[in-house]
């Protein structure tokens, strides 16, 4: 029987067939970030003030719908400086290809998952997307830079650092860096993939990696430990995006903004390794 934790295409397609469902506008989350993703892919940007950052493209069908938010934004694509993944899968890097041809981009990825891309494509789950239900392919690139744990990648008034956070992928990786509004600047960390259809028993008995469960454990410890004032997530369930952007619009719930909680990412990585546990005891 199909592990329920396994890779599921129907969801997929949806989103790429009726794109109009998933669609919001961009918003400012604090100071000088956006989020310009989509209700189920987070892509966020910001404004080093000498260029922008984007990270993660998401789908490949997104990409006219990026160049829009960003407009709405008040910036420009051929501003972008500086692309950064949290993992090489096709749905955190379908615009990327796009994006450096307009604007010259550079572009960022863990070392294990670029290497991936060249070696082992299908591990981009590119494969699980069959032509009737992926119309737009997710056109494979080589990132520019392999990051490795702890890099230090500086443009303007922001400084990222690299965490090698596997486990979803080999090379996934997680950015910490500081968001500004003035003389405020909070941490706002943004986490690799937490999914748990690379880790089922499903696709371990295809692709043979059951060393991310190891890797995975620690990476939840990373996380755990943290400093972090703003937690993004790379999908918009992780860390609530679209319940915080609608307590925003309607001004309702506790004063002040819901994005700034110090104790989020703690609690979304608790959350996540009792959801594995209980996988785990379900499939061995």
């Amino acid at each position: 029987m199909k592990s329920k934790y396994a890779y599921r295409s129907e969801w997929y397609e949806k989103i790429i067939r009726q794109p109009e469902e998933f669609s919001i506008p961009p918003f400012c989350i604090f100071g000088n970030l956006w989020f310009i993703g989509n209700k189920d892919a987070a892509v966020h940007l910001v404004d080093t003030g000498e260029g922008l950052m984007v990270f993660d493209t998401g789908y490949p069908h997104m990409q006219d719908e990026l160049l829009h938010s960003i407009e709405k934004c008040g910036f420009h694509a051929g501003d972008i400086r500086m692309i950064f993944h949290t993992h090489g899968h096709f749905d955190h890097f379908g615009a990327t290809a796009r994006l450096k041809e307009l604007s010259g981009a550079v572009t960022y990825m863990g070392a294990r998952d670029a290497d991936m891309i060249n070696r082992n494509p299908e591990l981009t789950l590119c494969s699980y997307f069959t032509e009737r239900e992926n119309p737009v392919a997710a056109p494979l690139f080589r990132p520019d830079v392999w990051l490795n744990d702890q890099d230090i990648i500086t443009l303007g008034n922001t400084t990222v650092r690299v965490y090698e956070t596997p486990g979803h992928s080999a090379g996934a990786v997680t950015y910490q860096f500081p968001v500004t509004d003035g003389k405020k600047i909070y941490t706002a960390v943004l986490t690799g993939g937490a999914g748990f259809n690379t880790l089922c028993r499903d696709f371990i008995e295809v692709h043979g990696n059951r060393d991310w469960r190891e890797d995975f454990e620690r990476s939840l410890s990373v996380w755990k430990i943290m400093k972090c004032d703003i937690y993004l997530g790379n999908r918009t369930g992780q860390s609530d995006v679209l319940e915080k952007r609608n307590r925003m619009v309607s001004g309702s719930g506790a004063a002040g903004n819901p994005f700034l909680d110090d104790g989020a990412l703690r609690r979304y990585a608790e959350k996540v390794e009792t959801e594995y546990r209980n996988m785990l005891m379900e499939e061995g």
